[in-house]
């Protein structure tokens, strides 16, 4: 085959993929002058994909067509580029452009892609205008001393948060939940689940964090026979094709490898996966819901997290706030945690009001999950139909009040200060030694502690205790 034909050829699988992809792509050469635009790409800036074929990005940029063009912006840059813009067809639009480079490191083209995100945008502002309307009702009732709608002693900001949620669970988008670990996360992305035209389907639930990433990549996009060392003789269907025509809950997202997060983009993209080791895709139908208790921007901003997957993410992000900062969800949450525990062991105990006003005073670092546990541990461990005694009380308040700082120690001789280090790895030492004598097991001196169960393990073992 001479030189041309290659070229030749070269040009027409361009020419196919740019036509036929999903994507709204645009190829520019050296000079920023359009040699293949897709009539998608074009429809979302106005015009056909003739009006651009053969003319500049600049001077598209100057007669106001492309507001900014992210080809130009490529080419004055010398570099990759991505940002949001508003085309004059009034759409909302997330642009990438990638420069294409020869051996000597030279532009020679410019590929660039265009997701339009109007929808998620008009979404969004919905969003925050229904969490103002709320905040607004909420005050006005206060300030008319009216009683609230919901009987049992809610917080303003988690109704807010319950609304959305029902709102948002009505609509296709993909949602985002962020708080820290142990705050209802899961629950709440049950609960979008559940309110969704989705909820006879399945809800496919992951935690990212708790595989390696190539058992995470098998899990979610699934494999064929003989792909890797211990696949199924059959294969196995991933969890995306489980979740066709429900729901896929992926927790601790942020946990995902990049080339996960560039494959679970093209399925949310293109509606079809590849399973590892098949040749062919595979049609999907799936609502996205993640979770996780890092910022996720900066993940971006270090590199490790997908930008074009966590604009496709964060649509909707709601936050949900730890319970240390929703005091007035307590009392309904006792309530209905004491009432499931009660249900599960059927001894039909009751808390006394003394307990349930020592629960309150509490600041529970572990969040939800801290006091369902706490509560657990009431129940089996405590006598009698009703629990609120003096020694329960007692034992409750010993086991969650924060450990008072040790002494400091007399200064060193000759008036030496004591180097940094040494102080508070004694003290260190100090706070995990009157931990242990306070509570059975790493768990409950992780939740005293404020520090999580593998950290305690860990510093345990670093202090020979």
């Amino acid at each position: 085959m001479s030189p041309s034909e290659t070229f030749s050829l070269h040009d027409a699988l361009v020419k196919v993929i740019v036509e036929k992809s999903y994507s709204r792509i645009a190829v520019a050469d050296r000079h920023g002058v359009f040699l293949n635009v897709a009539p998608n790409f074009a429809a979302l800036y106005g015009g056909t994909a003739e009006d651009y074929v053969g003319c500049s990005a600049f001077d598209l940029e100057k007669s106001g067509i492309l507001t900014p063009s992210v080809t130009a912006k490529v080419l004055r840059e010398d570099r990759e580029v991505q940002f949001m813009l508003t085309t004059r067809m009034g759409r909302t639009v997330l642009a990438q452009g990638f420069p294409v480079r020869d051996a000597a490191g030279s532009i020679v083209q410019v590929a660039s892609f265009s997701y339009d995100m109007t929808d998620l945008h008009i979404l969004r502002e919905e969003y925050e205008y229904l969490q103002q309307r709320f905040y607004k009702q909420d005050g006005a009732a206060r300030s008319r001393g009216a009683e609230s709608e919901i009987t049992q002693p809610i917080d303003p900001a988690m109704r807010s948060i319950f609304e959305l949620v029902w709102r948002v669970a009505r609509t296709p988008a993909s949602v985002l939940f962020l708080g820290e670990t142990g705050v209802g996360k899961t629950m709440f992305a049950r609960l979008v689940h559940q309110q969704s035209d989705r909820r006879t389907g399945r809800l496919v639930e992951l935690n990212c964090a708790s595989l390696p990433g190539s058992l995470v990549e098998a899990e979610l996009f699934g494999y064929e026979s003989g792909a890797f060392t211990g696949a199924r003789q059959k294969g196995k269907a991933g969890l995306i094709e489980e979740a066709s025509g429900g729901t896929l809950f992926l927790d601790e997202i942020s946990e995902a490898s990049l080339d996960v997060q560039a494959k679970l983009l093209k399925a949310l993209e293109d509606r079809r996966i590849m399973r590892v080791g098949a040749t062919r895709e595979r049609s999907v139908d799936f609502r996205l819901v993640a979770a996780t208790n890092v910022d996720l921007e900066a993940r971006v901003e270090s590199g490790q997290f997908r930008p074009d997957l966590y604009y496709r993410l964060n649509v909707v992000p709601i936050i949900i706030p730890p319970l240390r900062q929703r005091q007035k969800d307590l009392p309904s949450l006792i309530d209905h945690l004491w009432a499931k525990i009660d249900k599960r062991y059927g001894g039909g105990k009751v808390l006394e009001s003394s307990l349930i006003e020592s629960l309150l005073r509490y600041h529970w670092p572990g969040n939800v999950r801290e006091l369902e546990n706490v509560l657990e541990r009431l129940y089996v461990t405590e006598t009698g139909p009703r629990i609120g005694s003096d020694r329960a009380i007692r034992g409750l308040l010993s086991g969650m009040a924060a450990p008072p700082l040790p002494e400091a120690s007399a200064p060193a001789p000759e008036g030496r200060a004591e180097p940094l280090p040494k102080v508070l790895a004694r003290v260190e030492r100090q706070l995990l030694q009157d931990a242990q004598k306070r509570h059975s097991s790493t768990y409950e001196m992780a939740a005293s502690l404020g520090i999580s169960q593998p950290s305690v393990v860990r510093k345990l073992r670093k202090h020979g205790l």
